[in-house]
């Protein structure tokens, strides 16, 4: 059994890759990490437009004020924003 030089797996004799982390163990070229993709910002920022959207919509078609709810919005979506992992 050989190891793995990259993630230090136990690897068959022979083996041609890694199957833990794709090293090619014949040339010696490490594997391509792709960058994962962080969407939770555009998700959070889809989500208040459509919070804001819905607030006034309501507001538009309806007698409901919510000029005094704003700081609270703005405190849930702020505490929300941060909580979120």
């Amino acid at each position: 059994m050989k190891q793995c030089p990259v993630c230090v797996k136990e690897l068959p004799d022979d083996a041609v890759y890694c199957a833990y982390c794709g090293y090619d163990v014949k040339t010696g070229i490490a594997p391509v990490r792709k960058k994962s993709e962080d969407r939770s910002g555009r998700y959070m920022g889809g989500m208040v437009l459509i919070v804001l959207g819905v607030i006034f919509l309501i507001s538009a078609y309806t007698r409901y004020d919510f000029s005094e709810l704003w700081p609270l919005l703005l405190i849930a979506l702020g505490i929300g924003t941060i909580l979120k992992k």
